[in-house]
């Protein structure tokens, strides 16, 4: 059985003050523990707070549960803003390649599921070879009994690609684009990325597509399966990235950043900048850490409450002059003329 046994949650906090770890509220912390589960916050994002020595587990000074709790919420928001930005890519990704197939090879499975529309392309896992990755498409337009792909092979006696490729798993359309010829392959790069794409770059185009989509592959499955993303290296390259610039969540940001569709990057970016800014406004001395695993830069912003009418901005969410108040950066309120409250602002606020 080994050394582990079970423990209540006045148990875990016992053992957590003998380990030196700070707690400023216990009744919220227990409550955090009992929701969350003490391997989730504790054993996942303790690391970097945790000093080793012979075995045994200490805490750094001035470390609190608080913020080992934090950073488990940072954390928490960055792997649903990644699983969001990549159910866009993925529903973009059916449509544009559904568009594509239907066009060149037609609606009818039986006829756009031909091998010979695809090339054959060597491949060192058997599972993802073109034949069993068709085979796995064939068996899903003849067999599931799944909507909308049963009502279509019912009542026309095919299922259009919109349809198939809406039922198929992401891995399994992303290995499907693998074995797409030339002339599939060339317009949907001028599909996703722009069609102003000289030949000549093509050949890039078609490394950072194939990257890109095995990239959002890797951190589509590790969001969907709780995966810790905040400091995750990727196991995938991108080969246009030969200086390796782009480390942690960055390197998804910049392939993501190519796209004529911008939603992905925009809802992840937006994203990761406001949870980090909240993050960092408490935590400081945490910011070159996660410069570091996130491979980005971290500029954190004030924010204050503005007022349109009054043209006041508030520091206090509920100074009696902040009703009807927008959030903004302290920046942009100054850049657009607000003065402070003379109730709830300090004298000075530093940006």
């Amino acid at each position: 059985m080994g050394d582990y046994v079970y423990t209540t949650v006045e148990e875990q906090i016992k053992k957590l003050k003998k380990q030196q770890l700070s707690i400023i509220d216990e009744p919220a912390a227990k409550a955090k523990l009992s929701t969350y589960g003490y391997y989730n916050i504790i054993n996942g994002y303790r690391d970097p707070y945790i000093t080793r020595l012979y075995g045994a587990k200490t805490y750094n000074p001035g470390v609190t549960f608080e913020q080992i709790f934090e950073l488990f919420v940072l954390d928490h928001n960055l792997r649903n803003a990644v699983l969001l930005s990549m159910i866009d890519i993925e529903e973009h990704l059916r449509a544009v390649v559904s568009n594509i197939i239907g066009k060149d090879f037609g609606i009818d499975h039986q006829q756009y599921l031909q091998k010979n529309n695809y090339r054959d392309k060597k491949v060192s896992d058997p599972y993802f070879r073109r034949d069993r990755i068709l085979q796995s498409l064939r068996d899903l337009a003849g067999k599931s009994t799944k909507e909308p792909i049963c009502y279509y092979r019912n009542k026309y006696g095919y299922v259009p690609p919109w349809i198939l490729l809406k039922g198929a798993y992401f891995g399994t359309l992303v290995n499907y684009i693998r074995f797409f010829k030339k002339a599939q392959r060339d317009t949907l790069i001028i599909e996703l990325y722009g069609n102003q794409i000289s030949p000549e770059k093509m050949d890039y185009y078609k490394d950072l597509l194939s990257d890109t989509l095995f990239l959002c592959l890797e951190y589509r499955n590790l969001a969907a399966h709780g995966g810790r993303v905040y400091n995750y290296s990727a196991k995938q390259q991108l080969r246009t990235n030969s200086s390796n610039t782009y480390n942690g969540i960055s390197r998804l940001l910049f392939a993501l950043s190519h796209f004529q569709f911008k939603q992905p990057f925009n809802r992840l970016q937006r994203a990761i900048n406001n949870s980090l800014n909240e993050y960092c406004h408490a935590y400081p001395n945490d910011i070159n850490r996660l410069e570091q695993a996130l491979g980005i830069h971290i500029e954190v912003q004030s924010y204050i409450w503005a007022n349109g009418k009054t043209l006041k901005y508030h520091t206090n969410p509920h100074c009696s002059g902040s009703i009807n108040c927008k959030k903004i950066p302290f920046s942009q309120a100054i850049e657009l003329g607000y003065t402070p409250c003379k109730k709830c602002c300090p004298h000075n606020i530093e940006e």
